[in-house]
């Protein structure tokens, strides 16, 4: 009887660097990588789970390595090869933006983890504990929200990671054709797993943007404060239409992201790749991560406007603004200067740290 058997290719990318001059890691992680196979291919018996390691050499600090250095590393092979899954293991100490010991780092975005097999205090990491870091990044690449100590996969987990698996085990789209138009390709990769692809959106809580971005955001505050000094602005704010209003909260918070992504470098990583359904479906879940980040800071700056425009004395407020400002002129007021202040927030948010900003966007968390 013939395999139907769907292939899942987990592939291994091994980063050696100063610190481990013999073959510590390169051994450790062979041998790890085949016992983690041999696990997913007993828990998982419908899918037939293959892997393949290559070496890298560490992009270097001496004994230190940029999570997001790897990270590059690990999806530049994924594509090349073709693997569904790519896990960076390096024996230098790993860089954490927001953790001063960093063992590993998964992106469910571009499908890749990395990891360290070097710890302080330790010649080397344990096998039982690359194997609960294996599990915590692949369970965290599929949708998962696990820890790093939860042990083996639950039953419950196994049939979330089921249902994903049906995704990733079909035929890719570059695989069936070649000839692809561009926009065809990327409406194709959201409907081929959407449910997936939004789980992965909703994982990374980009309604929480604002809050993580102090330039971005400051730069939207101060620019809509701002406004409220200025009575041409209040004239035009409470003059304009309804229409032209939504037509700018609109073209606002759709050229914001556009800006930041581009301003931010966030194709980097995937640039100069051909048509890739792996690619296209990581660069939409960045897309959208951005547009509801920022229009999570339109409804922001419009809820504080809005109260704050009821706060202001009324006589002077009204005569600004040329006539009565009930309820709907604070509105359309407070429109107008949320839209102003997202597109100044975008001028912003190209002045963070664009290591620090690619790293919340890539990286799921970091343990």
């Amino acid at each position: 009887m013939p395999d139907t058997k769907s292939r899942i290719d987990l592939g291994w990318v091994i980063c050696q660097g100063d610190r481990d001059p013999g073959n510590q890691t390169r051994e450790m992680v062979t041998r790890t990588s085949a016992v983690f196979l041999e696990e997913m291919n007993r828990e998982f018996s419908r899918y037939d789970w293959r892997g393949k390691v290559t070496w890298r050499r560490t992009p270097g600090r001496g004994g230190q390595a940029d999570p997001l250095e790897l990270l590059e590393i690990g999806v530049r092979e994924k594509v090349r090869n073709g693997w569904d899954f790519a896990m960076v293991a390096t024996g230098a100490e790993l860089l954490g933006r927001r953790l001063v010991e960093l063992e590993a780092a998964p992106s469910s975005a571009l499908e890749c983890g990395v990891f360290s097999v070097w710890r302080p205090g330790d010649e080397e990491m344990a096998d039982a504990r690359v194997l609960e870091i294996l599990r915590y990044l692949l369970g965290s690449m599929l949708g998962l929200e696990r820890g790093v100590n939860d042990g083996p996969f639950t039953e419950s987990e196994r049939e979330l990671v089921r249902g994903r698996l049906e995704d990733i085990g079909d035929e890719r789209l570059e695989e069936r054709r070649n000839n692809w138009n561009v926009i065809d390709f990327y409406l194709r990769t959201l409907l081929a797993d959407a449910r997936g692809l939004f789980g992965d959106v909703l994982g990374y809580h980009p309604w929480w943007q604002p809050f993580r971005f102090g330039r971005l955001t400051a730069a939207a505050f101060v620019t809509s404060l701002l406004s409220f000094l200025g009575a041409e602005v209040w004239e035009l704010g409470v003059g304009a239409s309804p229409a032209l209003l939504a037509a700018g909260a609109f073209f606002s918070v759709l050229g914001a992201m556009w800006y930041l992504y581009r301003g931010q470098n966030l194709a980097e990583l995937t640039g100069g790749i051909a048509l890739n359904e792996q690619v296209a479906r990581s660069k939409l879940v960045m897309i959208f991560c951005l547009w509801i980040g920022m229009a999570s800071l339109w409804l922001l700056l419009f809820a504080s406007c809005w109260c704050l425009a009821g706060i202001l004395p009324r006589e002077v407020v009204q005569g600004w603004a040329g006539e009565t400002l009930d309820l709907f002129a604070r509105a359309r007021f407070a429109a107008f200067v949320s839209t102003l202040g997202t597109l100044a927030g975008a001028l912003g948010g190209n002045l963070e740290d664009e290591g620090s900003f690619k790293a919340h966007f890539f990286f799921d968390d970091e343990v």
